[in-house]
């Protein structure tokens, strides 16, 4: 009889646990109005965000995804996040973010990402600030470009992509009959003179494998301050 008792409870019990289990598993919220105006934040109870529009965080907007939450784009290649005003990221070891999108793009913008998978979701910062601390990058290609922009990078992983960072050159611009026109230059990287509408990305500690046809290529006349990194197997 003991035994009996022991096994129905058992039983009940891992009933009572699958019937909560898919209720978690489908909470889900579909995004169809993309633009995140004044302080918005997304959870993990509320995850995952399906996009089924490009997301905008307008200037002076703020987007925060908290510990667990999961973005999914759907389909993964068609919606974009784009950060005019700032993006906050930030998981943990047992509750790290995941975001699958056609690209994140900060513009004029900040963003800090930190325990944060970026799956098949390319980083693009122009005139902007990003940090990205324990991010993993992968499936994407390039993992990261960046313009005329501050960028900090630390323990991540950038593995797998068609390529790695592109550090592009800042062109000023000027008229041509009223139409404003972008300069052709290329960057003088052998001297690496320092200028300060170029990009300062900093790299630390982090591992650059398999990533295509480049890990880093600086086309500023600024040096990538890249020490203490991992270069794959040689």
């Amino acid at each position: 009889m003991q035994i009996k008792y022991i096994f129905y409870s058992i039983v009940v019990g891992i009933f009572c646990l699958g019937i909560g289990l898919p209720h978690e598993l489908r909470a889900e919220t579909y995004v169809d109005n993309g633009r995140m105006e004044g302080q918005v934040k997304w959870t993990k109870s509320s995850s995952p965000y399906i996009l089924r529009d490009h997301i905008y965080v307008p200037r002076g907007s703020h987007l925060e995804l908290e510990p667990g939450s999961v973005v999914i784009s759907d389909p993964v290649s068609t919606y974009e996040i784009g950060v005019d005003g700032s993006l906050l990221a930030i998981g943990t070891e047992s509750g790290r973010i995941e975001i699958q999108a056609s690209g994140i793009y900060v513009v004029d913008g900040t963003a800090h990402f930190e325990k944060v998978f970026l799956d098949r979701t390319p980083l693009s910062v122009e005139r902007g600030t990003t940090t990205l601390k324990s991010v993993k990058i992968s499936g994407a290609g390039p993992a990261l470009y960046a313009k005329n922009s501050r960028v900090e990078i630390d323990e991540s992983e950038l593995v797998g992509n068609e390529s790695g960072i592109l550090s592009a050159q800042w062109t000023p611009i000027f008229q041509v009959f009223g139409i404003p026109r972008a300069m052709a230059a290329e960057g003088d990287t052998e001297n690496g003179f320092d200028d300060p509408n170029q990009n300062h990305i900093t790299i630390r500690n982090t591992v650059f494998e398999n990533n295509g046809s480049y890990n880093i290529k600086n086309k500023t006349t600024n040096v990538v301050d890249a020490k203490e990194n991992w270069w794959g197997v040689p």
